[in-house]
């Protein structure tokens, strides 16, 4: 979600206006009455609302980003708070610098009532498992929040050395998932799952890779648990991934999900549906993502948590409003 008046400005003061394309062009990124209509056609009752890629880290300088940042976090409080039994919203936070992040993050719960985070899976190219974050991670942790995992990587980093770019969508469709499995792996390995057992952080794409190659996580680490990490990493690798939290966005694939089932269990799952990206206004996705999750082989106790019920408990929701029953 792209508060108006923070689409106003971000378009005017970028200087990779391409980039932003998406924020102007698809209605329901900026018009909450336009978001509210798809979310009542398709029988979505609340939507967590973050900030749409690309992080402001990557178009603007530091100072830009962090008051952008803020502003963007006062427009969303503003809008869940008009709309508090339709809207959760989760906190863009500038990643340049974890002490300054931890700040922000802890005016935008306390003061704002937004209820997480956005991370992204890397900064500007920089790893997000070093030691500038772990306040941000330490504040996560007290403030008993999540923080929504989302890849990053551009069509203008080339697939290969020596091309300008990457080329056919590869960035996109393959380069994301990969950015998703390096950044949950990062974690991992450099102990900071492990120094952080109460980190909710929620993967999106179904866990992307992991559930694919889980069995060769475990055989592979089996013998190597350390790999250049921590040389106390008190359990298996494949352990700490199980730690993560994840979405159902698979764009539609029931054996995915229930690849990323089998590893993550389902009270580790909640529903989303990258609304309102995708065809047909972004409907086509929700109602794809909707119809998958119901026919899963699952006991209906397990449906109705990752519907919303296990979003809510994340969030610090203790009481589930009459009409909360799904989310996206």
């Amino acid at each position: 979600m792209a508060p108006p008046a923070l689409r106003d400005k971000v378009l005017a003061m970028s200087n990779s206006p391409s980039d932003l394309e998406n924020w102007r062009r698809i209605p329901a990124m900026s018009d909450i009455s336009r978001r509210l209509e798809l979310m009542d056609e398709c029988g979505i009752d609340m939507q967590v609302l973050a900030t749409p890629s690309p992080p402001l880290d990557e178009q603007f300088d530091t100072k830009t980003a962090r008051d952008l940042a803020r502003f963007a976090n006062d427009e969303l409080a503003t809008i869940v708070s008009s709309h508090p039994d339709r809207f959760i919203g989760a906190a863009t936070l500038s990643l340049r610098d974890g002490e300054w992040a931890a700040e922000e993050l802890t005016r935008a719960v306390n003061e704002l009532d937004l209820r997480g985070a956005l991370l992204y899976t890397s900064v500007n190219g920089r790893a997000i498992d070093g030691p500038e974050f772990e306040t941000l991670y330490g504040t996560l942790e007290t403030l008993d929040v999540p923080a929504w995992l989302h890849p990053e990587r551009s069509a203008r980093r080339p697939d290969y050395e020596g091309e300008s770019g990457s080329k056919y969508g590869l960035f996109l469709v393959f380069g994301w998932p990969y950015e998703t499995t390096i950044a949950m792996a990062r974690l991992v390995f450099s102990g900071v799952m492990q120094r952080h057992p109460n980190l909710k952080i929620i993967s999106h794409h179904a866990g992307a890779m992991v559930p694919r190659v889980a069995n060769r996580i475990r055989s592979h680490y089996q013998n190597l648990p350390r790999v250049d990490g921590p040389d106390d990493l008190q359990l298996p690798p494949i352990e700490y991934f199980k730690r993560f939290w994840i979405d159902t966005v698979t764009q539609g694939s029931p054996s995915a999900l229930m690849s990323a089932l089998e590893v993550f269990g389902a009270k580790r799952m909640v529903f989303a549906s990258d609304m309102p990206f995708g065809t047909n206004a972004g409907k086509d996705f929700i109602l794809s993502e909707m119809a998958t999750l119901e026919s899963l082989p699952i006991s209906s106790e397990e449906k109705e948590g990752i519907w919303g019920t296990n979003l809510l408990s994340l969030c610090g929701i203790s009481a589930k409003p009459p009409s909360a029953e799904r989310s996206a």
